[in-house]
Order: C-alpha cells, then structure tokens, then sequence
C-alpha cells in the first residue's frame, strides 16, 4: 500500500480500533540460497490495534519492569510522523506502520509461506536449509509492538493495495 492509502484508512479508524492486517515479508536467506535465486516469502494475517500509546499496554510495562540491564542508548532509526501510527526512516524514504498485537479473544495469527511460489509449512521452511538459522530462534510469542514497512501491507481494514 502507498503512504496516500494508509493515510487514509488510517484516517478512518479510531485510535485503538482493532484492525484486520495483511502482510508479507521476505524471509532472510543464506548467500548460497540467495545466489541460486531462491525466495521464501511469508504471508500474515492477524488482528492489531493502530494508535495505540505503546506505554500504556501492559506487556510492554511488565517487560519494562522485568529489565536487570540498564536501558541502552540508540539512535533511533526512526521518527514519527503520525504519532504511534506512521514512522519514517531517518535514512531511507521508507514509511513503517506501527501496532500493537493482540494475543488470545480469537485473534490468531495466521502465517502461511511460500517457497520459491509453492505453498510450504513452517516445517519444510526450516528444513530446506535455505532460510538464516538465526530467523527461527525467537521466542515464537509475537512482540507486544511491531514496526511493518508499507511496501509490504497488503490489506488494512477494508482497504486492499
């Protein structure tokens, strides 16, 4: 979707609403992999609240409170320009809409993936080899707060790209 659309379905939902998003992404592919022009890419749907001010959501302020280390100092790579909505890359022209996920009440997310256009389950991704090691050590629970690129939103709301 383009800056413009986002804009505009954003402008029409309430801060907070819970909304339907589409979204894919590429997954992050060895050199060998990327060389021999493979390309795995997942597609995610899920329920997420927009506008929402991040320091209010109570899993951000248990982990928050749960920190032993001192907070680092960053740069941050970005600034907002609709405040907890829509940010900006300080470096690149690349707008990222924020939101917070939303766990359990029937909201699940669903994340189907495709190998190289063929349909494959998280398994057979794991298994090709293909995909950085490093992508599936997570913990598997969605962040409380995630950042999207634009370019790769396929529908928001009602909205379709």
């Amino acid at each position: 979707m383009t800056k413009h659309e986002i804009i505009r379905t954003i402008d029409t939902v309430k801060k907070g609403t819970f909304v339907r998003i589409v979204y894919q992404t590429e997954l992050p592919l060895t050199a060998a992999a990327k060389r021999a022009g493979h390309v795995i890419v997942k597609h995610t749907e899920k329920v997420v609240r927009l506008g929402v001010n991040y320091g209010n959501i109570a899993k951000v302020q248990e982990a928050e409170a749960a920190r032993t280390e001192p907070k680092r100092e960053y740069t941050p790579w970005c600034h907002w320009e609709i405040e907890d909505i829509l940010a900006k890359h300080n470096t690149k022209d690349d707008y990222y809409l924020s939101f917070a996920t939303v766990d359990g009440m029937g909201h699940h997310t669903k994340s189907t993936y495709f190998m190289n256009g063929t349909t494959a389950t998280i398994n057979e991704v794991m298994d090709s080899a293909l995909v950085l090691p490093s992508y599936f050590k997570g913990t598997g629970e969605a962040p409380a707060v995630q950042k999207v690129n634009i370019n790769n939103i396929i529908q928001l709301g009602g909205h379709r790209a």
